[in-house]
């Protein structure tokens, strides 16, 4: 069949994506590579382990869904401790919710 539908979901993800990398550029301090084929950022959140008194990736995550109701995945699942995985599927309207939450609270 066509691919319209393809495209149009492409350039809502990139746009998501995009979004995403501006507003964590802006917290600061949570360096990453640009996702160009998934869905989700995967970023080093060491700095704010270390800032928060926290012992690791997972201590950090949790936290964060214990008082945001965000659920990231700690990066030592994937070999790479202090990083959080971070997905990007889900409206724009509940990435900008999210990351009003995320950066209030890494800059509490």
């Amino acid at each position: 069949g066509g691919q319209d539908t393809v495209r149009a979901m492409v350039a809502e993800y990139r746009r998501r994506r995009d979004y995403f990398a501006k507003r964590i550029d802006a917290i600061g301090r949570i360096p990453y590579a640009l996702p160009d084929g998934a869905f989700y950022f995967f970023a080093d959140f060491s700095h704010y382990i270390g800032a928060k008194g926290m012992r690791d990736d997972g201590q950090l995550a949790m936290d964060i869904l214990e008082k945001l109701n965000i659920i990231l995945v700690p990066g030592s699942a994937f070999g790479a401790p202090g990083y959080l995985r971070i997905s990007y599927a889900t409206s724009l309207p509940d990435i900008q919710a999210g990351l009003d939450k995320l950066e209030t609270y890494l800059k509490s």
